[in-house]
């Protein structure tokens, strides 16, 4: 899936509020409502993954430890308050991402695995690159602590880097035991799509 997406990825990079966020160019209301697009599939990938935890797919790679849903309902709480969900719009891209993510985790969800690399590799590795440019841009709070970044961090994972090498070769172990592997690297692409559309969607908005 690496190699397939390579192009996504950069393009994914430099695309809409992710390019600002890694600019260190993007305010709390901006990302506010990135977060509140990224929550449902969110949401949606781990009520499967808690489903799912048991088949041999998904016993490696569904790790609480790794789920970011809380993280960003206490990230929206501080940027927008307890009324954030009345404030902050869900958009087309996001509720398309979500409808996504819920059609992929039925049946024994082999094509939620595209999903689940796309996201928590990315939250693991460029996702921590985000964060100190968020920083950078929210500047320090209490200790240096910005207290806006939970879904940029893993509290629960001693070892960021080991941690993310043993995650990917647990999606290998899994992407070995699908029946079509083709199917879940194509799903891959929609997911590096959805992804862009989402971030494109949130800085054309914010922008007008």
């Amino acid at each position: 899936m690496r190699a397939l997406t390579g192009t996504l990825h950069r393009q994914a990079e430099a695309s809409g509020v992710v390019a600002a966020m890694l600019r260190g160019e993007i305010t709390r209301p901006t990302y506010a409502l990135y977060l509140r697009n990224l929550l449902p599939a969110y949401q949606g990938m781990e009520d499967a993954l808690r489903r799912l935890h048991k088949q041999p797919l998904f016993a490696e790679v569904a790790l609480p430890s790794l789920y970011r849903s809380e993280a960003i309902l206490s990230d929206l709480e501080t940027l927008s308050g307890p009324g954030w969900a009345a404030l902050l719009p869900l958009l087309p891209s996001g509720q398309q991402y979500a409808d996504r993510i819920a059609f992929v985790s039925g049946g024994d969800g082999a094509l939620l695995l595209a999903h689940v690399y796309t996201r928590y590799l990315g939250d693991l590795s460029g996702g921590q690159i985000v964060g100190r440019r968020l920083a950078g841009a929210f500047g320090s709070h209490k200790g240096g602590q910005v207290p806006v970044l939970g879904f940029t961090r893993f509290p629960a994972i001693a070892d960021l880097p080991a941690f993310t090498a043993q995650f990917r070769s647990a999606l290998n172990h899994a992407g070995a035991l699908v029946d079509d592997s083709d199917a879940v690297a194509a799903e891959a692409i929609v997911a590096f799509r959805k992804n862009i559309e989402i971030s494109m969607a949130v800085y054309e908005a914010c922008e007008k």
